[in-house]
Parts: C-alpha cells; structure tokens; sequence
C-alpha cells in the first residue's frame, strides 16, 4: 500500500466491509470467526435501523430472525441486555489474535 492507499484505508476503517478485508488481507483474520460477530453484527444493524427510520431492514432481519423486515422499533431494553457484552468479547477476541502479530 502506498501512503496515500493506506491513509484513504484507515480512515474507512469503521465501515464493516473495509475492516473485513483489511483484517483478512493483513492479518488473515476472518472477521464472523470472532467470538460474539454475530451479535456485534445484530447491535450494528439495530443501531443502524434505529438511528435511520426506525423500522427493521433486511440486513437485521437477516442477522436474527426475532427480527421482522418493516417492524418498527420500539422498547429494545431486553435487547440491549443481550447484546450490550459483545463488543467487549469481540474485541478481546480480536486482540487476543493481533497480539502475536504485531
């Protein structure tokens, strides 16, 4: 990567599909292997939906079928108490298999 590539990537880094393919191409880290991918994933559509038009899209009825596609979103409390740990697990997860790498 040249400086220019590199920087453009970094500053993407928050969208899901750059982080993928940056920790699959520079660390050979598939990202849904990650402990809790799945409800990390859950929490960034629900944010996604709720921040947008309030209502469920395709990519979180996709993620867990308690969700419906055009279900508006109301109280999420239990859902919050379910997923609210994952982050902490993915990322320890992900440090943990950096660590040896860098």
């Amino acid at each position: 990567m040249n400086g220019k590539s590199k920087k453009l990537s970094l500053d993407d880094c928050f969208k899901k599909v750059v982080m993928e393919s940056l920790l699959n191409d520079i660390f050979n880290i598939s990202y849904s292997n990650l402990n809790e991918s799945k409800l990390v994933e859950e929490l960034r559509c629900l944010n996604n939906d709720i921040k947008h038009n309030g209502k469920v899209r395709e990519e979180l009825a996709k993620v867990n079928n308690k969700w419906q596609e055009g279900q508006l979103i109301g109280n999420v409390y239990e859902d919050f108490n379910r997923l609210k740990d994952a982050p902490e697990n993915f990322l320890n997860d992900l440090i943990t298999k950096l660590s040896p790498q860098i």
